[in-house]
């Protein structure tokens, strides 16, 4: 076997994310294994840019592949995962149903939770270094403060930090949270009934950046404390929230070490 072929395939990542977490959480349920090449913030556009990505992580590099988005990677994995350890359901008509919810949460939800974290970080350097230099190059870990200095407007610009949609962003959250509580409402284990999978993964992770996971996640995350007080009080909600507490749940439960996928 020549050394390309043994090599295994590489995940460039930024450390707290939750789309490049949906990638990772996907191929480690899909059994698939792989390395990881964390990126310090700022510097994740040249690192991806340099391998032929869009500038955006995570990018995962198979040898003959490069695919650059979290749900590209998500079905790759299941592609590759054994028989009964698939993220994704097999049936035909149950997995479509499944790729509209991804789209649907990786769409307007992750977008909405990701802002109401960014209305804030932007102007909190000692912050991001904290979360967002754990597994980095140390070169990286030092050049990230004077780019995050430089490029805030940049920043903002790319995450569409307006006005208008911070202002819209809360009731988002709160609009898609009740639509899953009700999912959740008889009691069932997991979003699709007994089956563990893409439906799971994809709401915990798109749900991080509003709940800030304690347990599971794998690297320090951000939490409450690290924000003003009305931002606080906000992610001290969510959590109280039947589908906010079932993202807790799960990345206490089945994150670290991930769960394996349910669907034969």
């Amino acid at each position: 076997m020549s050394t390309a072929t043994a090599q295994k395939p590489t995940l460039i990542t930024l450390p707290v994310s939750l789309y490049n977490d949906f990638g990772r959480w996907s191929l480690e349920s899909a059994g698939f294994d792989y390395e990881e090449r964390r990126q310090a913030l700022m510097l994740h556009v040249f690192a991806s840019r340099l391998k032929g990505g869009e500038g955006t992580t995570p990018m995962l590099l198979t040898g003959d592949q490069k695919l650059t988005n979290s749900t590209a990677i998500a079905e790759y994995a299941d592609a590759a995962a054994p028989a009964a350890a698939h993220i994704y359901p097999q049936d035909p008509a149950e997995r479509a149903e499944a790729r509209e919810f991804v789209e649907w949460l990786t769409g307007e939800f992750g977008e909405a939770t990701r802002r109401m974290a960014w209305e804030f970080l932007p102007d909190d350097v000692p912050t991001i270094e904290r979360y967002w230099t754990p597994g980095v190059p140390g070169w990286q870990a030092k050049a990230m403060p004077v780019l995050l200095k430089t490029g805030k407007p940049i920043v903002k610009r790319a995450l569409g930090l307006t006005e208008e949609k911070l202002t819209a962003a809360p009731i988002k959250v709160t609009e898609i949270l009740d639509k899953i509580g009700e999912r959740l409402s008889d009691g069932r284990r997991f979003l699709n009934g007994d089956f563990f999978g893409i439906h799971d993964i994809v709401f915990a992770a798109m749900a991080s950046p509003a709940v800030c996971p304690t347990d599971g996640y794998p690297v320090p995350h951000f939490q409450p404390e690290d924000f003003p007080a009305v931002h606080a009080d906000r992610i001290r909600g969510f959590r109280e929230h039947p589908a906010g507490a079932f993202a807790m749940r799960m990345y206490a439960e089945n994150r670290t070490p991930a769960t394996r996928g349910s669907y034969a």
